[in-house]
């Protein structure tokens, strides 16, 4: 690994280079279509480029289920530039914007709820297609029911009191 990353920060621009710049690149594609984006599309703009890849890997990637595991233990990311996460920021941007009359906190916690929804969701779909206990017909809807799922998530009112 010394040879090819030097070190772990060139490991993990490595893996964001080959992971997420096609995933940022989509993304923006994908706002750049909306003229005045609703939550279930910015749902779409945030879901559907990673869980693209899942199905097109049949599962065999296992970025999704590296995700888990490694936010899954309360890690954040490492630092990225805007060349890898522009795009998901500006969906959560937006989606924020769409959450203004929510509490502050009410709304950073429903944020971190889709990061977890949305990558748990798509580590156990990718486990399933790489050992055939979904096919693609079934991989469409889990992630269909998952958009939906993340645009209900934001878009409903609280009776949470802060």
């Amino acid at each position: 690994m010394q040879y090819h990353f030097r070190d772990k920060s060139g490991l993990i621009q490595a893996l964001y280079d080959l992971r997420l710049l096609p995933l940022n690149a989509e993304r923006h594609r994908m706002l750049a279509e909306l003229d005045h984006p609703g939550m279930a599309d910015l749902a779409g703009a945030y879901v559907l480029p990673l869980a693209r890849s899942v199905i097109a890997s049949n599962g065999r990637s296992c970025y999704a289920r590296f995700l888990d595991r490694y936010l899954g233990r309360g890690r954040d990311f490492e630092s990225f530039d805007d060349r890898h996460g522009s795009g998901s920021r500006e969906v959560v941007r937006q989606m924020s914007a769409l959450m203004s009359g929510l509490n502050p906190e009410v709304r950073e916690e429903r944020l971190r709820m889709m990061q977890v929804l949305t990558i748990r969701t798509l580590a156990d779909l990718e486990h399933r297609l790489e050992t055939g206990q979904a096919d693609p017909d079934a991989a469409e809807l889990t992630v269909a029911a998952l958009v939906e799922a993340v645009g209900v998530l934001l878009g409903a009112p609280t009776a949470v009191a802060v």
